[in-house]
């Protein structure tokens, strides 16, 4: 048997970090040999172990201080070659495709059964199949086929939402793209949270998107 996978397990639920890690430490060839409780200590601990003694992060997408998108990103521009997989509890499309467009290489849903966690880590780990369950993969093989027969943009469009926001709001959506909460923007930009969550909204809703992950996955891919 070759060497187990090493892995980053960051989470910001302690239980759910120690049940998993049980989980996975059950295959020999599986191993947590670091664990944060956030976006911001996930990528210090990345930083550390990389490259000799890690081989994948697994990342929870809601988590305070960074969130999982924006850590990943930080990773994934940082340290080139260093996969990452998502975590999320919600089988949800915008975070999806915000994972898919940060560069994770799977996304897997903490609903899924631990031997389907295992298997799918196990077999990545083997052969580099994506480690993604098959709902998600049905969506993004969803998506993929909704671009490919969609018309491609002039590249001469100009980009309405993103111009119809404020200039305080493009302020807040900026630091949402660098993963930071309400509650961190607020101290930043010395405004109330639920100012700061009225702005979150308004710009959500010009830019025609869900969730918070989508919208910074739009200004990190440039608008």
């Amino acid at each position: 048997m070759g060497e187990p996978l090493r892995l980053l397990l960051v989470d910001d639920h302690a239980m759910f970090r120690r049940g998993l890690r049980e989980v996975l430490e059950e295959d020999p060839g599986l191993r947590v040999v670091a664990e944060a409780g956030d976006g911001e200590a996930g990528v210090e601990r990345a930083r550390a172990l990389w490259p000799g003694g890690l081989d994948l992060v697994l990342m929870d997408i809601e988590m305070p201080r960074l969130d999982g998108i924006g850590a990943a990103k930080r990773i994934l521009d940082e340290l080139r070659g260093l996969p990452v997989v998502m975590l999320s509890a919600l089988v949800d499309d915008d975070a999806l495709l915000a994972a898919v467009r940060a560069g994770a290489v799977g996304f897997l849903s903490k609903s899924v059964s631990p031997d389907a966690m295992v298997r799918a880590l196990r077999d990545y780990h083997r052969d580099g199949a994506l480690p993604m369950s098959r709902t998600m993969a049905a969506r993004a093989l969803a998506h993929l086929q909704a671009a490919v027969a969609a018309p491609a943009p002039r590249e001469s469009a100009p980009a309405p939402a993103l111009a119809a926001l404020t200039p305080r709001e493009r302020e807040v959506l900026g630091l949402v793209a660098e993963g930071l909460r309400d509650r961190e923007i607020a101290a930043r930009l010395s405004l109330s949270e639920g100012t700061v969550q009225v702005h979150v909204k308004n710009l959500l809703r010009k830019l025609g998107v869900r969730s918070r992950n989508v919208a910074a996955a739009y200004v990190r891919r440039g608008g």
